[in-house]
């Protein structure tokens, strides 16, 4: 029984003190919080000041002094002192004075500056890029920048130019994922522009929405339609619903019926259908009463109304593998098409 009590002794200094011992943090510092931004640097905070500070060397780069600092990874950060905006290296060395009332990233170097309420954008060493000049300024996507004047928007590109006229309201990107296409703002009226920047869609609808990187849906009151933008195709807004059948047609409905048009809005299928599916990628199923029928992408009947239900037409063989050798006739068409898109 001792030798029992005297090994579970001896077990547990072998123990406890590697459980009790907490793990090195490497941020862990004097400073009231410390947040990891890139490598081992981090902003630290005491006494409501800013700094920065080096994890793996454990000391200060940079020691608490600003009211405000935002790193850029290895290229600076911006600060601020007394309500003035500025930006330095990690040596501390000023390279933009203190002479900003606001200081904000933008791309490549480029940052923009705010200075008795008007924007421009600088450099990271105050040289001017473009003059403190607009109402507001802020990045559209990868090649253009928005500028507000007189409650007007344009847009500029990188190197500062305007390339469009002081005519809309708003301008950004319809979604965040697609860079090339912006959504345009005059009033309550929206409309779309290439990455040229050209009007694609005039600005005169209610609401865009993106169904695909080409297809675009208009909505005008209680009525839709639709863009198809490698073709600048535009269907105007008509029809009850739409939506997005297949990479080459577009289901449209009025009232209860549904028709099918194709990307250029002519008519596959005339809206006098209870129901349209898809087949396969080359025929479509369709039913006007309590028998379907076969018809191709060009509306094309391929067989009578003869069948009681989509599936009895897959249970007879109407597959894709009998239409293979149009299969890359096909891809060919929707990548010229998507080609046509100017990124």
């Amino acid at each position: 029984m001792k030798k029992v009590i005297i090994f579970l002794i001896c077990f547990s200094f072998c123990i406890f003190p590697a459980i009790a011992e907490p793990l090195y943090n490497p941020y862990k510092t004097k400073y009231d919080n410390n947040n990891k931004v890139f490598a081992n640097y981090q902003v630290t905070k005491i006494n409501g000041k800013y700094g920065i500070y080096d994890a793996t060397e454990e000391k200060d780069v940079i020691t608490p002094q600003y009211d405000s600092l935002k790193m850029l990874k290895e290229d600076g950060a911006i600060v601020s002192k007394n309500g003035k905006y500025g930006f330095i290296d990690y040596d501390n060395n000023v390279k933009i004075p203190f002479n900003y009332d606001y200081l904000y990233y933008l791309y490549d170097g480029r940052l923009g500056a705010v200075k008795d309420k008007k924007y421009g954008i600088i450099d990271y060493s105050a040289k001017s890029i473009v003059p403190l000049q607009y109402d507001y300024l802020y990045k559209v996507n990868s090649k253009y920048l928005g500028v507000i004047k007189n409650e007007k928007c344009s847009l500029v590109n990188y190197e500062g130019k305007e390339v469009l006229p002081f005519k809309y309201n708003h301008i950004n990107k319809l979604t965040n994922n697609i860079d090339y296409i912006l959504q345009a703002r005059v009033g309550t009226k929206y409309g779309l522009l290439d990455n040229t920047p050209q009007e694609v869609v005039p600005v005169k609808y209610d609401k865009i929405r993106r169904l695909d990187s080409a297809l675009y849906e208009l909505k005008l009151g209680e009525k839709y339609g639709f863009a198809y933008l490698p073709t600048k195709t535009i269907v105007e807004p008509k029809y009850d619903r739409i939506y997005r059948f297949s990479d080459r047609a577009v289901k449209v409905r009025k009232f209860d019926k549904f028709g099918l048009l194709n990307n250029q809005g002519e008519v596959i299928v005339d809206t006098n259908y209870v129901s349209i599916q898809k087949v396969n990628d080359f025929l479509i199923g369709v039913r006007r009463y309590d028998k379907w029928a076969i018809v191709d992408f060009s509306g094309k009947p391929v067989t009578e109304p003869i069948y009681k239900s989509l599936s009895d037409i897959l249970k007879e063989g109407w597959r894709a593998d009998d239409f293979a050798e149009k299969e890359q006739e096909v891809e060919e068409e929707k990548q010229k098409s998507e080609n046509n898109i100017i990124k």
